[in-house]
C-alpha cells in the first residue's frame, strides 16, 4: 500500500496462467478456452523469515509468499513483481539499479514520458520516472502500457517491483492514467473493470485472480456487496469480536492489523503473550477459536490455522511455537488492514468502476464455475 499503506511483512506476486478475448493492442493467444476474462494463478511459497520485513519496503523476494514473472519490453525482459490491491501503479527497478530489473535502453518499444514517479512507505521510498512499453503476461501482451522505472530508493530490497491493482485515484501521480485493470477493459480483453481474488488456504501452493469474472465454485453462499468508505482505497466497514471499525482489504500485507482494544481482547481470550522486543503476541498452542468478521450481514469465519502462524516462519528463534497473525494498529501507524491472514478465508470481488467490493466465505475446492461479468 502506498504512503500510509505500510507494515508489509510479505507481498504477493502473480503469474498469469492464461488469457482470453483478443482486442486491439493484445497479442494473439494460444490455448484460449474462455472469452472475456484473464485467469491469473497466484503461486504461494512459505517464507523462511518474515520478521525482517517489518517496517521496511515491502519488496523482498526472499520473503514473499505470492509471486510471478511478467515480461516487459521488446525483446521481452522477465521481471518478478508483487501483487498489491493497496496501490495502483506498476513499477519496477531499473536494470542499472540492481540485477534483474528492467532496462529501457534494451527495449526498442520503450518510451520515456519524462514524468517523475515517487512513492513513500512507513520507512523508505522509491523514486524514478514513468515510461510506456509492452507488458507481457504469458501469451498476452499489452502495448504502450504506462509504468514506472525506479532508479532511487532509501530502503534495501531485492524484488523487482510491484503490480498495483487499486483504484486509479490512488496512483502516485496527479496525471492519472489507465492502470492494468482499466487497460484490460480498454483493450477489450474483459468487459467490466473488476477482478476477483482467491488465495486458497495457507497449505495450498496456489490461488487465483480472475480479471473480468468470478468463480462461483470458490465461495460459499451468496456474495455480499459492500460500498467502499474511501475514494482511494478498498476500505470497508466491518465488525469483529464486538468491535466495529473500517479497514483496507490489502493482499500486500501478510497480517491483519485491528484496533488495539480488539487485538488485546482476542489475545487474552487465546492466552497469548505479548513480546515487546518482537512486537507480537506468542502462544504455546493453537486453540480452535475462529475469528468471525461481519460485513453488513455477510460473515467470514477465519480459522486459527490461518491467523495463528508457526512462529519460526516469522521470528526464527522465538521461544514459543506460535505467533498471532493479528497485530494492533499501534504497529501500523493507526491503519486497520485486512491482510493475507484474513483474505485466505474470503472470496473477494473488487469492482473498480462502482467502487464496491463483494465478499463471501472462501470454499477450498479444485473445480471451477467461472462466470464472465458484463
Amino acid at each position: 500500500m502506498r504512503c500510509n499503506h505500510d507494515m508489509k511483512w510479505v507481498l504477493g506476486l502473480i503469474t498469469v496462467a492464461s488469457a482470453a478475448a483478443i482486442g486491439p493492442g493484445i497479442a494473439s493467444l494460444d490455448g484460449v478456452e474462455n472469452d472475456g476474462f484473464i485467469k491469473v494463478a497466484i503461486k504461494h511459497r512459505q517464507s523462511p523469515n518474515l520478521a525482517k520485513r517489518e517496517l521496511e519496503m515491502p519488496l523482498d523476494k526472499d520473503s514473499v509468499a505470492y509471486y510471478a514473472d511478467i515480461e516487459l519490453g521488446s525483446p521481452e525482459q522477465k521481471v518478478s513483481v508483487s501483487l498489491d490491491t493497496g496501490s495502483s501503479d506498476l513499477w519496477v527497478y531499473s536494470g542499472q539499479t540492481q540485477d534483474g530489473g528492467y532496462s529501457e535502453t534494451s527495449s526498442s518499444s520503450s518510451k520515456n514520458l519524462s514524468e517523475p514517479f515517487s512513492i513513500s512507505y512507513a520507512i523508505g521510498s522509491a523514486k524514478g520516472y514513468y515510461v510506456t512499453d509492452t507488458v507481457g503476461f504469458d501469451n498476452a501482451h499489452i502495448d504502450d502500457f504506462q509504468f514506472a522505472v525506479v532508479n532511487s530508493r532509501t530502503s534495501g530490497t531485492s524484488a523487482d517491483g510491484i503490480l498495483g491493482l487499486g483504484l486509479v485515484s490512488n496512483e502516485a501521480t496527479d496525471k492519472t492514467y489507465d492502470n492494468f485493470p482499466k487497460r484490460l477493459v480498454d483493450e477489450g480483453v474483459i468487459k467490466k473493470n473488476m477482478y476477483s481474488l482467491y488465495l486458497d488456504d495457507i497449505e495450498s501452493s496456489s490461488g487465483s485472480i480472475l480479471f473480468g469474472a468470478i468463480d462461483k465454485a470458490k465461495y460459499k453462499g451468496e456474495l455480499g456487496s459492500i460500498p467502499l468508505t474511501s475514494d482511494t482505497q478498498f476500505r470497508v466497514n466491518f465488525t469483529v469480536n464486538g468491535t466495529t471499525t473500517s479497514g483496507v482489504l490489502d493482499c500486500g500485507s501478510t497480517l491483519m492489523y485491528l484496533p488495539d482494544d480488539a487485538v488485546s481482547a482476542i489475545a487474552n481470550k487465546l492466552g497469548a503473550q505479548w513480546d515487546n522486543d518482537r512486537g507480537a503476541y506468542f502462544l504455546s498452542n493453537r486453540p480452535s477459536d475462529s475469528l468471525v468478521f461481519d460485513f453488513d450481514g455477510t460473515q467470514v469465519s477465519v480459522p486459527t490455522q490461518e491467523y495463528i502462524l508457526d512462529s519460526h516462519t516469522v521470528f526464527p528463534g522465538a521461544s514459543l511455537p506460535y505467533v498471532l497473525g493479528v497485530l494492533p494498529t499501534s504497529q501500523s501507524s493507526g491503519m486497520v488492514i485486512l491482510g493475507d491472514t484474513f483474505l485466505r478465508s474470503a472470496y473477494v470481488v473488487f469492482d473498480l468502476d462502482y467502487r464496491k467490493v463483494s465478499i463471501a466465505q472462501a470454499s477450498y475446492r479444485s473445480n471451477t464455475d467461472i462466470q464472465v461479468m458484463t
